[in-house]
């Protein structure tokens, strides 16, 4: 049987969700319950059901054309975030297109 941690399921919807960024044409794609979450609005964007491969739910998502122009959120800051090197870099990429981080 195969097994999949919370850390890498997270990590494989993540990738996921930034390679959707060139299906929908914009600079990011984020789910709902992140936004939710992180306490912004954004009503005004597309607001879309996709399949995740490996996921048995539809994942609700919203369309971000340029993510300079997101909301300031209400939501804590990450103070840190550990990137394993062994990570392939675009899983890489992803956690830090999703976080907004830099390194």
């Amino acid at each position: 049987m195969r097994r999949q941690c919370t850390i890498g399921d997270a990590v494989n919807t993540a990738s996921r969700l930034e390679s959707l960024t060139k299906n929908f044409a914009c600079e990011l794609v984020v789910s709902d319950e992140t936004v939710s979450r992180a306490g912004l609005d954004l009503s005004g964007s597309p607001l879309h059901e996709i399949e995740i491969r490996g996921k048995r739910e539809m994942l609700a998502v919203r369309i971000v054309e340029r993510a300079a122009e997101l909301p300031a959120a209400d939501a804590v800051p990450i103070l840190r975030i550990e990137l394993v090197d062994a990570w392939p870099s675009s899983t890489r990429r992803s956690i830090l297109a999703v976080t907004g981080l830099t390194v």
